[in-house]
């Protein structure tokens, strides 16, 4: 057993004990620091669905029946659903600038045969799985929320993770 000189020193085991549960600690926190982002995207992206629908809702109410998008309701000629909903200040909306999602992807609406159609493109797998289950059937191939596309559901299940980009559409009916 080699025994220290005087004047030489070193790190006691009750000291390396301290560093290791503290580098653990940190280590968590960052971990942990993580999945509350990853949850509160997808809880974004959720509450953005949630107030396009309740818009589109209040304009139909609103405008005697008439969806965003048509002619007559907010403006005489309509220029587009999110430029309707901004016009009667249901959405805080700037054509120039637009409605982007938790991921960076560009929200888009069309109507087409009664129906509202909104697109929110760059929303990872999972995410994607989490909304169509919060609103919908959690089937991506069909309901209200669908992918777009889509032709096999999505490839996340509560035990995975898939971070595949998918674009939801979301159907909004009278």
């Amino acid at each position: 057993m080699k025994r220290f000189r005087k004047g030489q020193s070193g790190f006691t085991l009750v000291e390396v004990a301290i560093v290791l549960v503290i580098v653990g600690l940190i280590l968590f926190a960052v971990l942990k620091g993580q999945e509350m982002v990853k949850q509160g995207k997808i809880k974004k992206s959720a509450k953005q669905v949630e107030e396009l629908q309740g818009a589109v809702f209040g304009y139909v109410d609103k405008y005697r029946g008439k969806f965003p998008g048509e002619d007559g309701g907010a403006q005489a000629t309509s220029t587009g659903v999110l430029e309707d909903l901004a016009v009667s200040q249901l959405i805080s909306y700037d054509a120039t600038v637009g409605m982007k999602n938790a991921y960076g992807g560009a929200i888009t609406a069309t109507l087409a045969g009664g129906i509202v159609t909104v697109t929110s493109p760059q929303i990872p797998d999972y995410a994607a799985r989490s909304i169509d289950l919060a609103f919908d059937d959690g089937d991506g191939t069909k309901g209200n929320i669908i992918i777009s596309g889509a032709v096999t559901p999505y490839a996340s299940t509560d035990q995975t993770e898939d971070t595949t980009e998918r674009t939801l559409e979301i159907a909004i009916k009278k």
